[in-house]
């Protein structure tokens, strides 16, 4: 999962959740929740890796991995969050100051 890339990273999450619905040792699963997160985390599902940690949580209140990965997530989502407020930002300033131009250029 660490240096693969988004499309390799999709099909294993395809593989875990299918070895989650045929595993029947809580251990195993556990593992494969585990890794759902990591992997939702890495194509930046956060929503969706929040869940799979949650479940943990739920089972190991004082998992220490799953504690550490939602403070990861949570970290991404405000920084990624606070990025794409600035991109959204900067966006709406460039067609703004467009449409003073033409506006501008129409009252010439």
């Amino acid at each position: 999962l660490i240096k693969s890339n988004n499309r390799n990273v999709r099909k294993g999450i395809k593989l875990l959740e299918d070895l989650l619905r045929k595993e029947v040792e809580d251990i195993s699963k556990r593992d494969y929740v585990y890794y759902l997160a990591i992997a939702h985390t890495r194509l930046k599902e956060y929503d969706r890796a929040l869940a799979y940690v949650d479940i943990l949580l739920s089972a190991e209140s004082n998992n220490r991995q799953a504690l550490d990965l939602k403070d990861l997530i949570q970290h991404r989502m405000k920084k990624d969050g606070i990025i794409g407020m600035a991109i959204l930002g900067g966006g709406i300033a460039v067609i703004g100051g467009l449409a003073i131009a033409a506006f501008a250029a129409s009252k010439r």
